[in-house]
């Protein structure tokens, strides 16, 4: 008789960050401690699959298999690898050609690819489907299955993250204007002078760029472009 027990625990911590929000948004200069953290990522069940053929050693010539047995053993993966290893025990009951019934057994290991992400922070659970054996004709027995491998839980990412961030407030922040395109509605009572003055631009930079011909005034409501404000 085989007595299996198995448990799976899986712990969560949750850890709190304080970090600004906007990072850029400040005027003066700053030095920030970073830190390595987890974000999770997508949910992830799902089942991986492999066909595994395996000759299990026998003592004595089969000449038939009575009964095959296979029981999924544990399951485990290093953080960042790109596969899951997968325990199997096989068990046979054959019958020689005196008329024994004898009995076999073999561990199996199957590698099965997964990402690291799901390797890292998953649950698996190991088992087996479609069980056979064939008896060569030297005797030998070969069994075929299908591993399957059950995944759950949540995937995680690894990322650097702010962890504390002081300002100097004695060294202001140079800010460097850059040319830029702006655009903007025209508002009732506004012409190409008037908006051309508030942007410190030639009026016809702003005809140019909207493609309007000399006296034709822009209309209220029209979206204008507003060439390389510095």
């Amino acid at each position: 008789y085989d007595l299996t027990a198995e448990m799976t625990v899986m712990s969560l911590r949750q850890v709190e960050y304080q970090v600004l929000e906007d990072i850029y948004s400040t005027v003066y200069e700053m030095e920030v401690e970073p830190c390595m953290g987890r974000l999770e990522g997508r949910s992830c069940p799902q089942v991986l699959e492999k066909t595994v053929s395996e000759e299990i050693p026998v003592d004595s010539g089969a000449v038939r298999v009575q009964d095959i047995c296979i029981r999924a053993g544990s399951a485990s993966a290093v953080c960042g690898a790109q596969s899951l290893q997968a325990d199997y025990y096989v068990k046979v009951l054959y019958e020689t050609a005196g008329g024994l019934i004898c009995a076999a057994c073999k561990r199996v290991s199957v590698d099965l690819s997964v990402s690291p992400e799901c390797a890292c922070s998953c649950a698996y659970t190991p088992y087996a489907e479609g069980a056979s054996a064939a008896v060569g004709p030297d005797g030998a027995v070969t069994v075929s299955f299908r591993a399957l491998l059950n995944l759950s839980g949540r995937s995680s990412t690894q990322c650097s993250m702010v962890k504390e961030c002081r300002l100097d407030r004695e060294r202001p922040k140079e800010i460097t204007r850059r040319g830029s395109l702006i655009l903007r509605t025209v508002c009732a009572g506004e012409d190409i002078w008037s908006i051309a003055k508030a942007y410190n631009i030639a009026p016809g930079d702003i005809r140019s760029a909207n493609k309007l011909e000399a006296g034709m005034g822009p209309e209220p409501g029209q979206l204008l472009i507003i060439p390389f404000v510095g």
